[in-house]
């Protein structure tokens, strides 16, 4: 193996000429290869290496290149691999591959560097083998499979997260090794945390009073118009908004100006008084504007009498 290379990734590949012109001539009547072996834990076929490498060296030979494919490894640490197409005249053209190896198992180091020796010819190439490309698989299979318990803590999180069951087992489904399973758990976690955060500070947005002055900014949980509309059970933002509707005509305590804010107040105040909370319901909001509507009348209609 070759050690400490630290491959330089260019921005533009030069491919030189003489090999450039063998790649061209070698597409020219390149044929998809068969996928003859199976992977039973997986239910998918491949194209096995030594096939590839049997339908494409001698190919390239005749073109007067070779290919050479030498594990190495970073200064990281990383594993890796070039695959090289060598020029009869000493022109290369070679490409870096990192390898990722979940432990520390030779046996399990040797697949990923066969796995990724087809791969990467075939991509040097230009080359794929016949039918859907389901390599995805057989690269799973060089890694652990999630274990019972990640499963079930996916479950677990996905059922929190009101996930239909036929969802849930279509995410479950997708989720073919250990370190996929750790990502979905850390992606579920964060989501999860993101709700219960978005909930928590749903009235906590930073406000400005606009009163024309320069006030300082606070958080509306220090707002006491807030706390006063919470404090009367107006425990939710929709209660509030349509209680702020009904005083000020506006859904946004953030919104108003102090002259609305003295109009809140008032309000509340009676409420408070009063040890019962304001009507929100789209209903009762309804009845209370027809009472209202009710006693205007009234009062035209006593009005239109006197006169």
């Amino acid at each position: 193996m070759v050690d400490s290379i630290e491959p330089i990734q260019p921005t533009l590949l030069v491919i030189p000429p003489k090999i450039a012109k063998a790649i061209v001539q070698f597409q020219k009547d390149w044929q998809a290869l068969e996928r003859k072996a199976s992977n039973d834990e997986y239910g998918s076929k491949y194209t096995p290496l030594e096939d590839v490498l049997a339908y494409a060296v001698p190919r390239l030979n005749a073109l007067g290149v070779g290919v050479s494919q030498p594990p190495a490894s970073t200064n990281e640490g990383t594993a890796g691999l070039w695959t090289i197409l060598i020029h009869q005249d000493g022109d290369t053209y070679q490409t870096f591959t990192k390898i990722a190896v979940s432990k520390a198992d030779p046996q399990l180091h040797v697949s990923s560097i066969t796995y990724m020796r087809r791969k990467a010819l075939e991509s040097i190439l230009g080359i794929a083998s016949k039918g859907e490309d389901d390599d995805g698989n057989n690269a799973a299979g060089l890694f652990p499979k999630p274990t019972d318990e990640q499963l079930e803590q996916i479950t677990s999180l996905c059922a929190a997260m009101k996930y239909a069951p036929s969802r849930i087992q279509t995410e479950l489904k997708k989720v073919r090794t250990s370190h996929h399973a750790a990502l979905v758990i850390r992606n579920l976690n964060e989501r999860t945390a993101q709700i219960v955060r978005d909930h928590e500070a749903e009235d906590r947005s930073k406000v400005e009073i606009n009163d024309g002055s320069n006030n300082p900014t606070y958080s509306l949980y220090d707002d006491p118009l807030l706390n006063r509309m919470i404090g009367i059970g107006l425990k939710t933002k929709a209660q509030r908004s349509r209680f702020l509707n009904r005083v000020v005509k506006k859904p946004f305590l953030e919104k108003c100006d102090a002259e609305e804010r003295d109009k809140i107040e008032a309000e509340l105040a009676i409420h408070e008084k009063a040890e019962m909370p304001p009507e929100t319901s789209n209903e009762a909001l309804s009845a209370r504007e027809g009472d209202e509507e009710a006693d205007r009348s009234e009062d035209v209609s006593a009005s239109t009498d006197v006169a």
